[in-house]
């Protein structure tokens, strides 16, 4: 998983949003898929983002008595997601909620 890194009191650029989005959209994730491609930002994508957060947070602190701890390396991977992951949320905070932009499918990552 590729790394983002957000500046101090700044957002992502459109082509890190476009990425990140790619990165983490799914069948079911239809706002995700939605930034992803067309550049808009629809109510369902924050709540799309904090479950994604949320699922990488339970595999690095499992609960059960015999869940193992994800390897070192691992756990950077997961920490770089969530870290990107809370990069796009302050992006689609920013910008949302906004119908599809014109020329989005030429904005390179």
């Amino acid at each position: 998983m590729p790394v983002y890194f957000l500046p101090d009191e700044e957002t992502i650029t459109d082509s890190q949003a476009r990425k990140i989005a790619a990165d983490w959209h799914s069948p079911a994730s239809t706002g995700l898929t939605a930034l992803s491609t067309t550049g808009a930002i629809t109510e369902d994508v924050g709540a799309e983002i904090v479950a994604e957060i949320d699922g990488l947070n339970a595999e690095l602190h499992p609960r059960g008595v015999f869940d193992a701890l994800p390897s070192a390396m691992r756990q950077n991977e997961i920490n770089d997601g969530i870290k990107a992951l809370r990069d796009l949320e302050v992006y689609v905070t920013v910008h949302g909620p906004r119908e599809a932009v014109p020329g989005w499918s030429n904005v390179n990552y």
